[in-house]
C-alpha cells in the first residue's frame, strides 16, 4: 500500500514529499531508516516504525531520544493511523497520506469480543468489548482490566502492552507493542501479532484471558433470544434479548428479574456460545427444570424448550424479533361456546354463547384469577391463556395445572403453546370452544410458532411447572 509522508522543519518553509510502498517505514537517524533524518540530534536512531498489520496502518513509538507525539499528543503504545494525521519527532512534522483499505463491512457495524479472564486469588470473570480497538495492558489504563495499577503481578521492568485491533476482514488481531513483556497465545510466545479466535488463549504473566464469542463486523448479528415469560400471576409477555449472558434471579440488576423474592438472587443464566444459547444452573439448590427433566450442569436451548424455575415458566422462542411493533389496530378472538347438556337439563338446542377477546392477552378457565369464566359442570381446573405473538399469531397456553384440554381432538400437554385459527376447537370440561373469528387474520403456517411437547419425566416430584391432575 503506498504511503505519502510531507516533512517540514520548524522554522523553515522547505518540505519534502517521500513516497512508500513497503509494509514497514522506520523513521530515525540512522541511515538505514526508510525516512532518515541525519540532520537532526533530537531524532532517536530509531525514533519510530510504521506498519500495515491486516489493512491498518499503524504507528509504533520507539525508544527515541525524545518523545514522538502524534497529532499533539504523546504516544506511549502503538495506535492506528488515518490519513491526514500528524506526527512531530524532534524538530520534524511529518504529515501522513494514504488510501485506506475498503472494509469488508460498514464501520459502525456492531462487533464484539467476549473473553473469561483468571486472575490469581480471583474468580473468573467475563468481558464484554466492542470497541475497535483495545487496549490490553496493567492497571487503569487497560480497556481489559488486568492486575492492579501498582506493579503486583507483573515485573514493573517488563510490563505488557499490546492491543486488539480488527482487520478489513472483520477478524480481530492482538498486536504486541516492541517493548511489551511476553505474552502467550495458546502456550506459544506473540512475536509481533496474530489472530484470535473462539476457544484461543493468552497468557499474561499469571493472568489467563480465554475467547469465549467472537462476534465478528462482517458477519450480521446473532438474533436476540427471544422468551415468552410467565412470572406468577403477572400478565405473560414476550421480551427479546440481545445480550450475550442473561442472569435470571430475584436479584434487581438481573436481566430478568423475578417477582419472588424468597428466589435465590441468581437461580440461573442463559448464555450464547456462538450462535447457541446454553441454559446454566447457578443456585446450590435444585429445582429447574427443562422441559420437564432437572437440569444439573450446562444444557444448550433449542425453540419450544420450557425452563420452569419456581413460578416462573419461560418459552424459548428462536423466531426473529419484529422490527417494529404491531400496529394499534383492534385485536379480536372470538369464542363461541357449545356446553354439554346437564342431568337436570336435556335440553341442548340453545345458540351457542359467544365471548369476545379484545386484550393481548385473556386468562380463561376456572382458577380465582381467571379473566372469564370456562362454563363446565364438572369440578376441574381449566387454566388457558389467549394471546398473540408479536408477529401477530393467535395463540393458546396451557396453564401449568390445568385438567385435559383437547385441540381439534388433539391433547394438548401443561405448558404447552400452541397456534389457533378460524375453526379451532377447544374442548375442556364437557365444553367446547370454537374460534369463529380472529382480527387480524393469522400469518401463513410456515411463519408461525410451532409447539415442542417433550415427554414429562415420570420420576420427577410435581412442581409449579407440571399439574399432578393430568386427566
Amino acid at each position: 500500500m503506498r504511503i505519502d509522508l510531507e516533512v517540514e522543519t520548524r522554522g523553515s518553509d522547505a518540505t519534502s514529499r517521500h513516497s512508500f510502498d513497503l509494509p514497514i517505514i522506520r523513521v530515525g537517524r540512522a541511515e538505514d531508516c526508510e525516512l532518515a533524518l541525519p540532520s537532526d540530534p533530537q531524532v532517536g536512531r530509531k525514533q519510530c516504525v510504521l506498519e500495515w498489520h491486516h489493512g491498518t496502518l499503524f504507528l509504533f513509538p520507539l525508544r527515541g531520544a525524545v518523545d514522538t507525539t502524534l497529532n499533539a499528543q504523546k504516544l506511549h503504545r502503538p495506535l492506528p493511523l488515518s490519513p491526514g494525521d500528524v506526527i512531530e519527532v524532534g524538530s520534524h512534522i511529518i504529515k501522513v497520506f494514504f488510501t485506506q483499505p475498503e472494509l469488508a463491512y460498514p464501520s459502525d457495524a456492531p462487533r464484539r469480543l467476549s473473553v473469561r479472564i483468571t486472575e490469581p486469588g480471583v474468580s473468573p470473570r467475563i468481558v464484554d468489548c466492542n470497541q475497535a480497538v483495545i487496549r490490553l495492558c496493567q492497571g487503569v489504563k487497560s480497556d481489559i482490566y488486568i492486575g492492579e495499577p501498582k506493579h503486583s503481578r507483573m515485573l514493573a521492568q517488563d510490563p505488557v502492552e499490546s492491543l486488539i485491533f480488527w482487520s478489513t476482514a472483520g477478524l480481530p488481531h492482538l498486536l504486541l507493542h516492541k517493548y511489551s513483556a511476553p505474552i502467550e497465545h495458546n502456550h506459544v510466545p506473540v512475536l509481533s501479532e496474530t489472530l484470535l479466535q473462539e476457544g484461543d488463549s493468552l497468557q499474561l504473566g499469571g493472568t489467563l484471558l480465554e475467547v469465549r464469542e467472537v462476534q465478528s463486523p462482517a458477519e450480521p448479528p446473532p438474533p436476540a433470544l427471544g422468551m415468552l415469560i410467565f412470572d406468577g400471576d403477572a400478565p405473560p409477555r414476550w421480551q427479546w434479548f440481545a445480550k450475550q449472558r442473561i442472569e435470571v434471579g430475584s436479584r434487581p440488576s438481573c436481566e430478568l428479574s423475578l417477582r419472588d423474592p424468597q428466589l435465590p438472587s441468581t437461580g440461573f443464566a442463559i448464555e450464547r456460545r456462538g450462535r447457541k444459547h446454553v441454559l446454566i444452573p447457578l443456585a446450590s439448590q435444585p429445582g429447574l427444570y427443562l422441559n420437564f427433566a432437572r437440569v444439573a450442569a450446562p444444557t444448550e436451548l433449542s425453540h419450544g424448550d420450557r425452563i420452569a424455575y419456581g413460578e416462573l415458566l419461560i418459552h424459548i422462542d428462536n423466531t426473529p424479533q419484529p422490527i417494529s411493533p404491531p400496529t394499534q389496530r383492534e385485536r379480536r378472538i372470538v369464542l363461541a361456546f357449545r356446553e354439554a347438556p346437564s342431568d337436570d337439563d336435556d335440553d341442548s338446542s340453545d345458540e351457542p354463547r359467544e365471548l369476545f377477546l379484545h386484550d393481548e392477552t385473556t386468562r380463561i378457565g376456572t382458577t380465582p384469577k381467571s379473566e372469564f369464566d370456562w362454563p363446565t359442570n364438572d369440578e376441574l381446573m381449566i387454566d388457558l391463556h389467549f394471546l398473540w405473538h408479536p408477529s401477530g399469531t393467535p395463540l393458546v397456553h396451557v396453564g401449568m395445572w390445568s385438567a385435559e384440554i383437547r385441540l381439534d381432538e388433539r391433547k394438548l400437554r401443561r405448558c404447552s403453546l400452541h397456534p389457533i385459527q378460524v375453526g379451532s376447537q377447544l374442548v375442556a370440561g364437557g365444553t367446547t370452544a370454537i374460534v369463529t373469528e380472529l382480527l387480524p387474520r393469522p400469518q401463513p403456517a410456515a411463519s408461525q410458532p410451532s409447539s415442542t411437547e417433550p415427554t414429562p419425566d415420570a420420576s420427577k416430584p410435581p412442581t409449579n411447572s407440571e399439574s399432578s391432575s393430568s386427566t
